[in-house]
């Protein structure tokens, strides 16, 4: 009994410790709110730094990290990876959290001199007022900018997304005509609130704004020229194919053309979300390589799966490339089976459509997975439609000879 009480009292010690924990906790986050975060920006002389600007010239806001520099500075100067925002979401609350695990970061000031400037936005903010916020480390921004001759900075994890949208509203409604730089998520509420928002992607867009709208931002990119040709011999082999002298035609010259599309739709992927993509596709030759181009983009995939779900995304394009080719052969099928119906020879009709969505489908199901594995699966409706065909014209050139 004894031995029962003293254990009893030691376990409701350690619940009334760890609740005295997650209080203390709690508490803690209830003091990070906007107001906190204005008190520290007001600290660093934030109005005094503003109110230097005329109010009839535009003033830029600027982010910090892959904005007015190419390198994400805690990365690179820190060799710090954080999942904190994992999820792509950007709270005040994951920046409480940020500040914390910063607490331990080490900083590698030799690495400084290697940090890049953007000239696609400095070269623009540089002969204007400007000023950075930024949700870095204060030190490591300072001596970013004493290194690359930066203006005033405002850097700490403390500023998170809404901060920045908080900023920006306040010096608009007192007078301030605000441009915002930014590349990321952390930016968009800031970029939208903005007079007018530019949105840094450079060569690939952030993964954050892959299931953004990004309309009414300016997007500022690589303009530089996709040669597919000079990607792969694969893509020259297709090129060759679809020249209008190769004397390819049907099937093969469509999945070509499927192929290219694709890999344009890729790149087009990689610079703007699907929000933001519109395809306009030319019948004949065009629609096949807008259909490639609208698989490559995520097109129909991405309405199903997250972003977060890359591999998933990637394997059921591969997928659906296969899959697609049946229905190049499917109209055939669909015609001949009308055909048939409309001269009375039901028999044939439902014998075509008996076999290519279930008798030749389920035989191909077995036949492949068994043989190839179930890999061999996605090829089963290209099979199952191609045997149909073949019936199908045996059957329309017997009822030809026999109506002769």
């Amino acid at each position: 009994m004894v031995n029962f009480m003293a254990l009893l009292m030691k376990q409701n010690q350690q619940q009334r410790q760890k609740l005295t924990q997650e209080q203390s906790f709690f508490l803690d986050i209830l003091k990070f709110d906007k107001e906190e975060l204005m008190d520290y920006l007001e600290k660093e002389n934030y109005s005094a730094a503003v109110e230097q600007f005329n109010k009839q010239d535009i003033l830029y806001m600027v982010d910090g990290d892959k904005t007015i520099i190419i390198q994400d500075s805690y990365r690179f100067c820190c060799n710090g990876k954080t999942k904190i925002f994992d999820g792509d979401f950007y709270t005040g609350y994951q920046s409480f959290l940020f500040e914390k695990e910063l607490q331990t970061a080490s900083i590698d000031k030799s690495k400084i001199a290697e940090i890049t400037i953007n000239n696609e936005v400095y070269d623009i903010v540089a002969s204007n007022n400007y000023v950075v916020l930024s949700s870095g480390i204060k030190d490591l921004w300072s001596d970013i900018a004493n290194a690359k001759n930066l203006g005033t900075i405002f850097a700490s994890p403390y500023i998170s997304a809404d901060v920045k949208y908080y900023v920006v509203k306040q010096l608009r409604e007192h007078g301030y005509t605000v441009f915002a730089y930014g590349d990321s998520k952390i930016d968009l509420y800031m970029l939208r609130e903005a007079d007018k928002g530019f949105l840094y992607i450079g060569k690939r867009i952030s993964r954050s704004l892959k299931n953004e709208s990004l309309s009414g931002l300016v997007p500022i990119y690589d303009h530089s020229l996709v040669i597919l040709a000079d990607e792969d011999e694969e893509v020259q082999a297709d090129i060759a194919i679809c020249k209008s002298n190769s004397g390819i035609s049907g099937s093969r010259l469509a999945a070509a053309h499927v192929r290219l599309g694709e890999k344009i739709g890729r790149h087009i992927a990689a610079v703007f979300p699907e929000k933001n993509t519109s395809i306009l596709v030319l019948e004949r030759g065009g629609r096949f390589f807008g259909d490639g181009v609208y698989m490559g983009a995520g097109g129909i995939v991405r309405l199903f799966l997250k972003e977060s779900e890359a591999s998933l995304i990637k394997y059921s394009v591969r997928v659906f490339r296969i899959f697609i080719l049946s229905f190049l052969i499917a109209g055939l099928n669909v015609v001949l089976g009308g055909y048939f119906t409309s001269v009375e020879r039901a028999g044939f009709a439902t014998m075509i459509s008996l076999t290519r969505s279930l008798v030749a489908l389920v035989i191909s199901l077995v036949f492949l997975t068994a043989v190839f594995g179930g890999e061999a699966i996605w090829w089963a409706p290209v099979i199952a439609e191609s045997c149909c065909v073949v019936l199908a014209l045996g059957l329309y050139r017997w009822y030809r000879k026999r109506e002769k």
